[in-house]
């Protein structure tokens, strides 16, 4: 992990702090659970549904599961079930990611995450992670703004924080965040390279 004159260092969450998949998953699994599905549908379900994540075939993923099962499962009720804290699922971070937030905040660095999403799924994660880290008060919604890659939550974060753009470094896994930072004109870093401590 390499902070180069950074004051403040910003990142992403999903599949950059943790593996959004076992969330994901979690919730499809409650989700299947709670609609009566048999257990061995359910396991062919979950096994296509990986598979989904996988290719990156999500945004549709229930009209796929129903035609491919011949279920009948409601759209709108996943959505509910995906934003509703009674169902939560325990997420962790990726290993060694925790120690390195730790580093950060001891060194002085300023840490902020940014994240798109349904807030309230997203409080969800960040409520499970903050058993770790507590990482309530460091987050900005883009939701609140605008979806990342409009820069606005990181103009916002800069505005917060009083810094120079050249004394910000954005982290995270996706060209929408490598987008985000270069319309905001700060640096950035995929999560894989900073924290395996590689400068490209």
């Amino acid at each position: 992990m390499i902070v180069p004159n950074k004051r403040l260092v910003i990142f992403d969450l999903d599949n950059t702090l943790y593996d959004e998949f076992v969330f994901l998953n979690g919730k499809m699994s409650k989700f299947l659970v709670h609609q009566k599905v048999d257990e061995g549908t359910r396991f062919l379900i979950l096994a296509e549904f990986k598979i989904c994540f996988i290719m990156k075939n999500i945004e549709y993923v229930i009209q796929h599961l129903n035609t491919k099962f011949n279920l009948t499962l409601s759209v709108d009720d996943y959505k509910d079930f995906l934003r509703n804290k009674d169902f939560a699922v325990d997420i962790s971070f990726y290993p060694g990611i925790c120690e390195a937030l730790v580093v950060l905040l001891e060194s002085g660095c300023i840490v902020r995450l940014l994240t798109n999403g349904n807030k309230y799924q997203q409080l969800q994660k960040i409520s499970s992670l903050s058993r770790t880290v507590n990482l309530s008060n460091k987050v900005v919604y883009a939701e609140d703004f605008a979806p990342k890659p409009d820069p606005e939550g990181i103009n916002f974060i800069l505005m917060q924080e009083k810094v120079n753009k050249s004394e910000v470094l954005f982290v995270g896994d996706s060209n929408t965040d490598f987008d985000c930072a270069v319309r905001a004109q700060v640096d950035f870093m995929f999560a894989k390279d900073f924290f395996s401590g590689k400068l490209v």
